[in-house]
């Protein structure tokens, strides 16, 4: 959480600096990028926080563990979605060519999202059946 709020720092001192440089486009988008990254970290801390100190327990069932694993990919995801719209805009003001570094975060992204879902999918046939008393699922084998 201490790297989150220096990242937001930093980002604010970028917007200070360029105000004063009258270059304010290039900096106001890397102050972005750079709190954009602090939310991630923060959230990233504040999940962390949240499982392993405040839970202190393990996930013994399939919905804890989805719901936990899918918490944290959104973080994730969210992060690199705005992260590569950043990085696009930064790169469409400078160098146009360099643009499918970002492009291709955004591309993970999406794939990253897909994959969440199709795990969710899968795990939702687990997590019915630890709702259902073993004896029930041995007579459906």
């Amino acid at each position: 959480m201490i790297a989150a709020v220096s990242l937001v720092a930093r980002g604010i001192w970028d917007l200070v600096w360029a105000f004063r440089q009258h270059s304010v486009e290039t900096h106001l988008l890397r102050a972005v990028g750079l709190i954009v990254v602090a939310m991630a970290v923060f959230d990233v801390a504040k999940y962390l926080f949240e499982e392993e100190v405040v839970g202190s327990r393990e996930l013994g069932r399939a919905r804890e563990a989805r719901k936990s694993l899918t918490k944290f990919m959104v973080i994730i995801i969210i992060a690199l979605s705005l992260q590569g719209l950043t990085f696009i805009f930064i790169t469409g003001q400078t160098a146009v060519q360099s643009v499918l570094y970002p492009a291709g975060l955004i591309v993970v992204a999406g794939l990253l999202m897909v994959a969440v879902g199709f795990y969710q999918k899968l795990s939702t046939h687990i997590e019915r059946h630890d709702h259902i008393p073993s004896h029930i699922l041995d007579e459906e084998e």
